[in-house]
């Protein structure tokens, strides 16, 4: 496995690792990771060699002086890059913002804020950048975790580092990313951020990582007038819903109020009605309207539950759905949390689930379940049945209005759109033929 600092920008002071030791005690078990890079120092230090040794300097005392107080505890460095570890991904999200404008006001050597790369630059509300311009990744999860005998130093290795590290590379100097997983964590604590700026990305590929990864750029409150170039990675297409055949004409209301239960909050929305109702069909358009909309950060992905039986079949049909490989080598998690774990990363994320009303049973261990631990995704899901599920709100879908014997074929299409089905099979309506 390479190294995650391998992948740093410039060779530093030296190229040695620099180290200090740590007065706080190496977290573990679920670990926060911060990595930190210097843009454009490979062009500083061959421009201003001098200036850059004395802001190195300038630069650690910077990212350490905040390290104790918010509980960071340093891994490594190497050239100008920082790896820090948190048990708190508040503290370590708080650590980069307080960084940020510190690094600011820092007194950094007049030969080089003459350069390009570390120059003054201002504003609507003042100075957005000075001196060294440092991008940050934040993600979390579980790494393996080894003590060092000789020196009691601890380092972490593992799939977390390595996601952690390109989410890192992934952004600008001066941006702070945090991984979807990571700001599961950290939302419902924007006064305690002191009301940063937050702005969902998206998901992104990153280089050597299997899954995608789901991006957040968080700004101190003082820093909102930066403006950062596209990521240096890939965004992914967000979502897949099947297309629809022919128009789907009516269902407005329902259409009105899907959105109005997104909008209020609503977590799992259930189209409820006997089969043949039209609650796929008003599902799917609902799925495509979101979907071009682009409204969904993390995407709106839809997927069918005809042929389910067991929790093994529902998560097997959603993670061909969204992309999940729901087996990988070292990795004993349960399919269901490995889904759940996998939307928490896509952050706002709409997954549709058609047909569930012979599975209902198995709901709790796997909707349920995902509810919990992704806590921005939201559900929409077609059923003859209620869920029961908490919080569960249902919209009950109206039968169509079987016409009289002798209506004329106008009168029958208006009785087709009162239902919504399709403008070019009305007599197909499941109410009319039933």
């Amino acid at each position: 496995m390479v190294s995650p600092l391998s992948t740093m920008e410039g060779p530093g002071f030296g190229g040695a690792p620099r180290r200090r030791s740590s007065t706080v005690a190496a977290p573990t078990g679920t670990v926060v990771l911060v990595f930190t890079e210097v843009q454009g120092s490979t062009r500083l230090w061959e421009q201003c060699s001098g200036g850059m040794r004395a802001a190195l300097d300038i630069h650690d005392r910077v990212l350490r002086a905040l390290l104790a107080e918010h509980g960071g505890y340093e891994v490594k460095t190497q050239g100008d890059s920082f790896m820090v570890a948190f048990p708190s991904a508040v503290e370590a999200v708080c650590w980069c913002l307080r960084t940020q404008q510190e690094l600011l006001r820092a007194p950094w050597p007049e030969e080089l804020l003459a350069e390009p790369d570390a120059a003054e630059e201002l504003g609507p509300g003042g100075c957005v950048y000075r001196g060294l311009r440092v991008r940050m990744g934040v993600h979390l999860g579980e790494p393996e975790c080894r003590l060092d005998a000789q020196t009691g130093e601890v380092d972490y290795f593992g799939r977390v580092v390595n996601v952690a590290a390109r989410v890192a590379s992934a952004g600008q100097g001066g941006q702070v990313l945090v991984s979807g997983m990571a700001w599961a964590r950290v939302e419902g604590e924007l006064e305690v951020l002191g009301r940063p700026r937050v702005h969902a990305l998206g998901e992104y590929h990153l280089q050597g990582v299997e899954e995608a990864v789901s991006l957040v750029e968080v700004l101190p409150a003082a820093l909102v007038g930066r403006r950062f170039e596209a990521l240096r990675v890939q965004r992914v297409l967000r979502g897949h819903v099947p297309g629809e055949t022919g128009e789907l004409i009516g269902r407005q209301e329902e259409l009105a109020e899907l959105r109005r239960c997104f909008d209020s909050g609503a977590r799992l929305v259930t189209l409820l009605g006997p089969g043949g109702m039209g609650k796929s069909r008003l599902a799917t358009r609902f799925g495509n309207l979101e979907l071009a909309a682009r409204t969904w950060e993390g995407g709106v992905w839809m997927c069918e539950l005809t042929d389910a039986a067991t929790v093994g079949d529902i998560c097997h049909a959603v993670g061909q759905a969204l992309g999940v490989a729901l087996t990988r080598s070292g990795e004993d998690s349960e399919p269901a949390e490995r889904l759940g774990r996998a939307l928490a990363g896509r952050g706002d994320v709409l997954l549709i689930v058609d047909n569930v009303e012979h599975v209902i049973q198995h709901l709790p261990a796997t909707l349920g379940r995902w509810r919990a631990l992704a806590p921005q995704a939201r559900f929409l899901v077609t059923s003859r049945e209620s869920l029961l599920l908490p919080e569960e709100r249902v919209i009950d879908l109206e039968p169509l209005e079987v016409p009289e014997e002798g209506e004329t074929c106008k009168e029958l299409m208006a009785a087709a759109m009162r239902c919504g089905c399709s403008s070019s099979a009305p007599g197909r309506c499941a109410a009319a033929s039933s």
